[in-house]
């Protein structure tokens, strides 16, 4: 469907399924969706532009791709405690949401799930969720607080979870990763230029490449007794950092602090 001047519709309390793109481009400003639905499909409500609200059905499972994306005007979205899966990006590019509540079962949030949602201030990760996805909140940058749980990346094995996660969240001051996290992704934190403190858990040993570029005021950051590398360029360009603690352990390249004033690096014994 491709009606932009629908501005209402009317479900049949009957119905179980919404199918791919079936709104898409509609100029309803909200919509009543059944109980009875379980699934709804792929940009169901893609590019919806006077959408403000969205309640989803208790049954649903899964928020599948595109559900939402592109909805800039969407204020409230209500997501059930089954959700368990948000998929690529589903919430993209709205704009004018400020906050949501995440459900207590989710495991999944898929790559670029909330990618410019500038609006939003402040999101809480429950526990239990297995995987942020690449760019997940990419370009959120009213964002100020983030909550993660020990959940996250809980293998240890990197595997593109994570990476650019958090880039260009231009208002985040603080990030403290799960104290189960072997690794820190690349780009996770890239020009995120208000953060000036980083709380890294006691197992990390990788800081990857890029990972804090562009971090302007960042001026000091500590490394665990666990670190064994830092790769390269991981803070590039990171134009106030002048201070870092390091163990003696640590192999730290040579370009890791590349576009950095001179950094003083204190090694500590493990």
């Amino acid at each position: 469907m491709f009606c932009d001047k629908v501005t209402e519709v009317i479900l049949p309390k009957s119905l179980e399924s919404i199918g791919q793109a079936a709104f898409h481009a509609c100029g309803i400003s909200t919509i009543d969706i059944p109980s009875s639905v379980t699934s709804i499909a792929d940009g169901a409500f893609l590019t919806c532009c006077n959408l403000k609200r969205l309640e989803l059905p208790p049954g649903l499972k899964k928020i599948e791709e595109a559900l939402c994306c592109g909805c800039d005007n969407l204020e409230e979205i209500t997501i059930p405690e089954s959700v368990t899966f948000i998929g690529e990006s589903a919430f993209y590019g709205c704009e004018k949401l400020k906050e949501i509540d995440l459900p207590p079962n989710l495991k999944t949030i898929e790559p670029q799930a909330f990618q410019a949602c500038t609006s939003l201030k402040k999101i809480s990760i429950p526990d239990g969720c297995l995987v942020i996805g690449c760019g997940a909140f990419r370009d959120c940058t009213g964002l100020t607080s983030i909550e993660l749980p020990d959940s996250l990346w809980s293998t240890g094995d990197y595997d593109e979870s994570g990476c650019a996660c958090f880039e260009n969240c231009t208002s985040l001051k603080k990030i403290k990763f799960p104290t189960t996290m072997l690794n820190v992704p690349a780009y996770c934190m890239e020009g995120c230029t208000s953060l000036t403190e980083v709380i890294l858990p006691e197992k990390v040993r990788i800081i990857d490449s890029e990972t804090f570029k562009n971090c302007k005021s960042l001026t000091t950051i500590t490394l665990p007794p666990s670190v064994v590398e830092v790769y390269e360029d991981a803070f590039l360009g990171c134009e106030n950092l002048r201070h870092v603690k390091a163990p003696v352990c640590a192999v730290i390249t040579n370009t890791a602090f590349r576009g950095c004033p001179p950094v003083t690096i204190e090694r500590y014994l493990n």
